[in-house]
């Protein structure tokens, strides 16, 4: 059985996750680039989280979020189910669209290391 995730209000934290095999299923197109946008900006509001960094690779994402109340967890889950069913749709596939691990959370507990981190990303 996989640990559950801890969560903590107020924290900030750097959020990654890769597609199945690192097919490229974010082309950078106009829509592509849209409808993710567009998706994580609605989950954020539902869920209060706010945004400081997203960057959208053609394989993965990085994404820098304050979480005041503690809801990433519903926020990513959410997300993720949403992003596979519409990239599924528009792409004619079917089936899981992430890697089969757990997606990249790391707690970032100083200002300098949300630095960093948005820098990287």
């Amino acid at each position: 059985m996989t640990a559950p995730n801890p969560v903590y209000k107020h924290q900030t934290l750097m959020l990654t996750r890769r597609t199945a095999n690192g097919c490229f299923r974010f082309t950078p197109t106009p829509e592509n680039l849209n409808i993710f946008v567009y998706l994580v900006l609605h989950y954020a509001e539902r869920y209060k989280i706010r945004l400081l960094v997203l960057a959208i690779m053609s394989n993965h994402y990085h994404l820098i979020i304050d979480d005041p109340e503690g809801l990433y967890v519903a926020f990513m889950r959410d997300l993720h189910a949403m992003l596979t069913e519409v990239f599924n749709h528009l792409q004619g596939l079917e089936g899981p669209m992430w890697a089969n691990c757990k997606p990249g959370r790391e707690r970032l507990l100083d200002p300098e290391t949300v630095m960093n981190m948005m820098l990287y990303a």
